[in-house]
């Protein structure tokens, strides 16, 4: 665990911009997640004044090399500079979207103080990939993979994980929200289960296995999305409370379509 210098000595991070909310007239409190340090909750001064140089900088899922002056709950923020910025992300509606709920996903499950660099690391190569051609969607369902994976409840969606069976591109099967797996007909237990379309098991596993999705698979679009749908259920069972902007990816009434 990295730990912060004294409050006599500002310390530099480089973060990405998670959450901010207004503080006072004109000040604002961001939430940053940090390579060092894991989550940090800053406060801006005079942020919201109409002639804030660093306004700008402190865009959501932006990335900046921050200087910050320690504080007991609060830390200050006394320079910001821009590393990385994804326009292609900001632009587009659908992949601004997917990067928010990415943002609230780490904002909501991380520490402070209780650094992942190879999360950090998986954030800079998701917003990077998102800005590009990448179907937000896959690239959503992809890092959610390796962030149950990083939190210790990686499964594997190739087969019933309860007696086995491979799934195949016409079997049956559900979702188990409270051990996140997927089971297949034999073996549901009739309740806390989602039911899922046939070729969920095989989407996801392909994710899992970077292999590549086949763009002309007649289910694909409808399969991601429950994909989605499931995995949101699951980490609000985890974190017990809704996590808001998995949400707004895709309404839970197309989602079970």
């Amino acid at each position: 665990m990295s730990s912060l210098p004294t409050e006599k000595h500002p310390f530099a991070a480089e973060a990405f911009v998670l959450r901010h909310y207004d503080y006072s007239d004109h000040d604002r409190i961001v939430v940053l997640f940090s390579r060092e340090f894991g989550l940090l909750r800053a406060i801006a001064k005079g942020l919201r004044r109409p002639n804030s140089k660093m306004a700008g900088r402190l865009e959501l899922l932006r990335c900046n090399q921050f200087l910050l002056k320690r504080g007991r709950t609060l830390h200050r923020i006394e320079q910001c500079d821009t590393v990385r910025h994804f326009p292609g992300v900001y632009q587009d509606y659908d992949r601004l979207m997917v990067a928010l709920a990415v943002g609230d996903l780490v904002s909501t499950f991380c520490q402070e103080m209780d650094p992942h660099p190879e999360l950090y690391q998986a954030l800079s190569v998701f917003m990077a990939h998102l800005g590009e051609e990448t179907e937000p969607l896959i690239a959503l369902l992809t890092f959610e993979l390796y962030f149950l994976e990083v939190m210790g409840y990686a499964q594997d969606f190739s087969c019933c994980q309860n007696c086995g069976h491979p799934f195949g591109s016409e079997d049956r099967h559900v979702f188990h929200l409270h051990h996140g797996s997927l089971l297949c007909a034999d073996c549901n237990p009739g309740t806390l289960v989602q039911h899922m379309p046939r070729a969920v098991g095989q989407i996801l596993s392909w994710i899992q296995a970077e292999e590549g999705l086949p763009r002309e698979h007649p289910n694909l679009p409808k399969a991601l999305a429950r994909a989605h749908f499931a995995l949101r259920s699951f980490f609000e069972h985890i974190a017990e409370k809704e996590i808001k902007a998995l949400h707004f990816v895709i309404p839970a009434t197309a989602a079970t379509r």
